[in-house]
């Protein structure tokens, strides 16, 4: 009750790690089982490697939890970004370096 729920505003990507973050904040303690097993039912929404979608929800996603959490990182994580842009302008991958560029933007006015 008092971490709430996953935060919608990340979609796709970070929001598990959110709650962590969050729950931290409030004093929680994490452990973990190291026998244990999770079975991921359903999913595949961007399995696809090389997909625009997926670039701009891991790049948004990544971006909303930086500003929120560690600034810090953030310039770093922009230079990485501009660095996948290039990449995948090089390679003439439009779409993806626009997905991308798209992804730290609306990341940034979360």
């Amino acid at each position: 009750d008092k971490i709430n729920v996953l935060d919608e505003a990340y979609f796709l990507y970070c929001e598990e790690a959110d709650l962590g973050v969050r729950a931290k904040k409030l004093g929680e303690k994490f452990t973990y089982a190291m026998r244990s097993y999770i079975y991921h039912k359903g999913g595949c929404t961007t399995c696809q490697r090389g997909s625009g979608f997926r670039d701009y929800h891991l790049t948004r996603s990544w971006t909303i939890l930086l500003n929120r959490y560690a600034r810090e990182y953030l310039p770093t994580f922009k230079r990485i970004s501009l660095s996948i842009m290039k990449k995948r302008l090089k390679h003439l991958h439009l779409i993806r370096a626009y997905s991308v560029y798209s992804g730290l933007r609306d990341g940034l006015n979360i």
